[in-house]
């Protein structure tokens, strides 16, 4: 009896002993989209190891009545919110954002699984796409929702063309609107748009990240240089302040900076470079404060390309979009979801791979890790 006791002992100190090795984001899970034919889309989700794959939406995206296609999507939200707002009792799902076009409108919308395989949607924007025949707008680039568990606003990027008489003029701005997951439909007005960038005619601010506390905004913009000339940047946005500040670009860095992610911790922005077929194309994270850049995982000699990162809710990982880049023409146009160690890429610690390799064109791109 003693004997049995001591082993059952050991087998529980063992199994307290890997759960307290276990990293903290494996109780979370990654969720991530798929373009399908025909301008649909598929979100799915799994855990951190890559097992417990969900399709959460068995019937596929589909645009919404009126639209063609869906430019972006954004999410999960952090909470959980009633699927008919209006019918007590309706049960409750994570909500997502999505940016839609087609004849001639854009929009904003949000939608959810509306419990029987398909989608409830729910149009947020009714912005006047041509108030004038001398003014145009739309709703354009990647949405962006708060760093961590807030729902409190989200961000999009805002283009309003204004013509003089003989020519138009063109300005991009990323905007902000509060609470996307509770407001009622047709709320997001052009009076509720907070303007936070107006990068001026002809240059247009991009992808974009929040700080986890919601004061900075991290986004993809220009640096103009004495010559004339311009680079894609990193830049910062203080919105409480206004003070816009450089941070990186290809001069500065060698890296020419897209898809920005901002960490939990509030200590690094990840991105990846953007720059296909080159040896220091991969992902990357930048000190927001000292301007200090490491790599994470690049191309080096290999045929892998790394893209899209998503930081694990603790830092530790990141799950990144994996495609192949080499001369095998059935491999080409493919990728995979991947996790990566966020301390970098070693022989060690090599990409882990998530998702098998994707049909040609249907790539999965990482949405977020929760």
């Amino acid at each position: 009896m003693r004997t049995r006791g001591r082993v059952v002992s050991l087998a529980r100190a063992l199994v307290l002993m890997l759960l307290s090795a276990a990293p903290a984001w494996a109780q979370d899970r990654i969720y991530w989209t798929v373009p399908q034919p025909g301008n649909a889309k598929e979100v799915w989700s799994m855990n951190a190891d890559g097992s417990g794959k969900t399709n959460l939406f068995p019937a596929g995206i589909a645009p919404p009545p009126g639209y063609d296609s869906i430019s972006s999507i954004a999410g999960p939200s952090a909470g959980a919110y009633p699927i008919d707002p209006s019918s007590p009792g309706s049960p409750s799902a994570r909500w997502w954002l999505a940016s839609v076009s087609g004849a001639g409108a854009t929009a904003v919308f949000a939608f959810a699984p509306n419990g029987q395989g398909g989608v409830a949607w729910r149009q947020l924007s009714d912005i006047p796409l041509s108030p004038s025949p001398d003014v145009s707008r739309s709703i354009t680039g990647l949405l962006a929702l708060p760093t961590g568990a807030s729902d409190d606003f989200a961000s999009f990027q805002f283009l309003e063309a204004v013509h003089d008489g003989t020519a138009w003029t063109s300005t991009y701005s990323l905007v902000r609107f509060a609470n996307p997951f509770t407001r009622p439909s047709g709320s997001v007005t052009l009076d509720q748009l907070q303007f936070l960038t107006s990068a001026g005619p002809g240059d247009a601010p991009g992808a974009q990240t929040w700080s986890p506390d919601g004061r900075f905004l991290a986004y993809i913009g220009s640096q103009p240089y004495p010559n004339g000339s311009t680079r894609r940047a990193l830049r910062i946005l203080d919105t409480m302040t206004g003070v816009d500040h450089f941070v990186l670009d290809t001069i500065t860095a060698g890296v020419q900076p897209n898809r920005p992610r901002w960490s939990n911790n509030g200590e690094e922005i990840a991105f990846d470079s953007n720059s296909y077929f080159g040896s220091n194309s991969g992902v990357y994270a930048v000190n927001p404060s000292s301007g200090a850049v490491r790599a994470i995982a690049t191309a080096g000699n290999s045929t892998d390309f790394f893209s899209a990162p998503v930081w694990s809710p603790d830092g530790t990982a990141l799950a990144v979009m994996q495609s192949y880049q080499g001369s095998k023409a059935s491999l080409r146009n493919r990728g995979m979801i991947s996790r990566i160690p966020s301390s970098g890429v070693t022989k060690k610690s090599g990409p882990v791979p998530l998702t098998a390799n994707s049909d040609a064109y249907l790539i999965p791109t990482p949405l977020g890790w929760r």
